[in-house]
């Protein structure tokens, strides 16, 4: 008899463990529709980007005079709203205004963070470079003069978005005419003095 007991008992335990088994883990205790939305809101979650890119370029009205107008940009940051600003730039690049006359020049391309930003900053140098030129300087017929820069840092208010996915295009228009100051001085050269002028032209959204 109690051979029998324990023989109805085991198959009993054996019958529930095999039940039990065959069902699926992640289907416990959970519903088809709970299970469906977290796919789907994962799904949705993933392919919104969290960076988008910016790109910016240079374009500059006609100057008069001067045959070549040289400028030397070393660090471009933006600001972010509610945040600090971003360094997207360490690169020194040398722009020659009169060449630029009527022209786009692209001087950076950066993934950003997506968000709204309200500045873009650009330090300009001075000094002299390898081959013995001056970073920042003006030519009249053949004869370079060096440009000096009170403020190295021009602070340009502007307020644009950066978008998941998308590329924020901006156009800066340096004004070569309203930068450039002379200072004359009796028996000696003029002095030639900038002071950036420089406004944003136009700015475009696209995809990547």
């Amino acid at each position: 008899m109690r051979k029998l007991s324990f023989f109805v008992a085991a198959v009993f335990f054996v019958s529930l463990f095999l039940a039990n088994s065959c069902q699926s883990p992640s289907s416990v205790n959970e519903p088809l529709s709970s299970k469906t939305a977290k796919s789907s809101s994962s799904s949705k979650s993933g392919s919104l980007g969290t960076t988008g890119f910016l790109r910016l370029l240079l374009t500059d009205a006609p100057a008069e005079e001067a045959e070549n107008i040289f400028v030397t940009v070393d660090l471009i940051s933006v600001h972010k709203e509610g945040g600090s600003f971003f360094t997207v730039s360490e690169v020194e690049q040398q722009f020659d205004l009169k060449a630029l006359e009527g022209q786009l020049k692209i001087i950076l391309t950066t993934p950003l963070e997506a968000g709204n930003y309200t500045q873009i900053r650009m330090r300009f140098v001075q000094g002299m470079d390898t081959e013995g030129n001056y970073k920042s300087r003006i030519v009249f017929s053949g004869v370079p003069y060096p440009l000096d820069v009170p403020s190295d840092e021009i602070k340009i208010p502007v307020e644009f978005e950066i978008t998941g996915n998308e590329t924020t295009e901006i156009t800066l228009d340096f004004d070569a005419a309203e930068s450039i100051h002379i200072v004359q001085k009796p028996k000696k050269d003029d002095t030639y003095i900038l002071r950036p002028v420089i406004q944003v032209v136009n700015m475009q959204n696209s995809d990547f």
